[in-house]
């Protein structure tokens, strides 16, 4: 099987790492070792800084880093050099991969009407005692792009449209097509920021129905007008049967742009105890050549930043329960995460060519066991001197 170092070392990720710096004049420690140490986390499931430290000790991780040092490093040295990395290099990291993987054909996704989208998602999330908020493209994989770290709640808003802007300057306007978030970007402000700076629609999943726009499609849109268009059907892969209306052309907050929105009503088939058997959201977006079915879709793939960005963080590193105060050291740190979990996403995909029944039988491969097999061979590989 092909290693994630090797597979790394083919993106040459050495050339990016070498640039990353931080404000010690003549470190022992070289600040690419420290980040491979960070980005490295992933792949080999530490679940805490005291984990790295404990594992900076063995043949195997240094290895893997290629450090000539007996430790590679402590946790106590990350915590003290990370809050002082320059944070450009990573910015320019995050950039190359974004880059990586459109031409990988991993960042868009596809409908049934052919059409293919590049949709980005944003939302927040805390971590240890701070917040923060994460770009991702929502395609084959959950391919995050960049994220903000900050320390009180009630700031989502803010930080992540510094995140959206700064996105913007490194990848150029349009990095998207779409835009999705929460209820909280319904308003003129987020509307317009992407249509006159990021140079995308912005999509937005709500159940308020005291917005204005809502009122006014509401009566509308369970009219018998011809002008509303209606999709009903069954979603195996969510196990509901939906309705979709959607009308477009409303006018809202003096916008510059026409809206459409569409209300969705989701039955499920088999409920769990406590589950609402039913729910009922609206979508509010300026992109107006969505049909209700792709309307509907869309909003549903916010979850993608909590189930396979967030959740998967948390499931491999822990990163809820990570221990620090400071927001500098939280904010590479994540940053540094990210990067790794996008290499490990793109060496996952690059594993489709391997024929895992002639190695494995008809085991059922899972992330967990790519994972598990890429510890083995680390573990196994280092008595010989061998790098995994």
């Amino acid at each position: 099987m092909k290693t994630f170092k090797n597979f790394c070392q083919k993106l040459n990720m050495n050339i990016y790492f070498e640039k990353f710096q931080d404000n010690r004049i003549r470190p022992q420690i070289p600040a690419r070792d420290i980040a491979k140490t960070v980005v490295y986390m992933l792949p080999l499931m530490l679940k805490s800084l005291l984990q790295v430290d404990q594992w900076a000790r063995r043949p195997s991780l240094r290895n893997l880093i290629e450090s000539r040092r007996f430790m590679v490093c402590s946790d106590s040295t990350l915590q003290r050099v990370l809050p002082n990395f320059e944070l450009e290099p990573l910015y320019d990291t995050l950039a190359t991969l974004y880059q990586h993987i459109l031409s990988s054909g991993l960042g868009e996704t596809k409908f049934p009407t052919q059409k293919k989208l590049r949709i980005a998602v944003v939302d927040g999330s805390g971590f240890g005692h701070m917040f923060a908020s994460v770009v991702i493209l929502a395609g084959k994989s959950a391919f995050p792009l960049d994220s903000q770290v900050f320390s009180k709640s009630g700031k989502e808003l803010l930080y992540s449209r510094e995140v959206l802007s700064r996105l913007t300057g490194k990848l150029g306007s349009s990095f998207c097509d779409i835009l999705v978030g929460d209820g909280a970007y319904a308003n003129r402000k987020d509307f317009r920021l992407c249509k006159e700076e990021y140079g995308c629609d912005l999509l937005v999943k709500s159940s308020e129905e005291t917005l204005e726009v809502i009122q006014d499609a509401k009566g509308l849109l369970h009219s018998i007008s011809s002008d509303i268009e209606v999709a009903k059907g069954i979603d195996t892969q969510r196990n509901v049967l939906y309705e979709a209306r959607a009308l477009q052309d409303f006018e809202w907050e003096k916008l510059p742009y026409p809206l459409k929105v569409c209300w969705v009503k989701e039955e499920k088939l088999k409920t769990a105890p406590g589950e609402e058997p039913v729910e009922e959201f609206y979508v509010i977006t300026t992109r107006l050549d969505l049909t209700p079915e792709e309307m509907r879709s869309i909003a549903h793939s916010r979850w993608e930043i909590e189930n396979n960005l967030f959740k998967r963080l948390n499931s491999l590193i822990k990163s809820k329960k990570v221990y620090t105060h400071n927001v500098s050291t939280l904010n590479t740190l994540l940053l540094l995460w990210l990067i790794g979990l996008n290499l490990l996403e793109l060496f996952i995909h690059s594993l489709k060519k391997v024929n895992w029944q002639s190695l494995y039988g008809r085991v059922r491969i899972t992330l967990k066991f790519i994972l598990d097999e890429l510890h083995i061979g680390l573990v196994e590989l280092a008595p010989q001197g061998l790098s995994p």
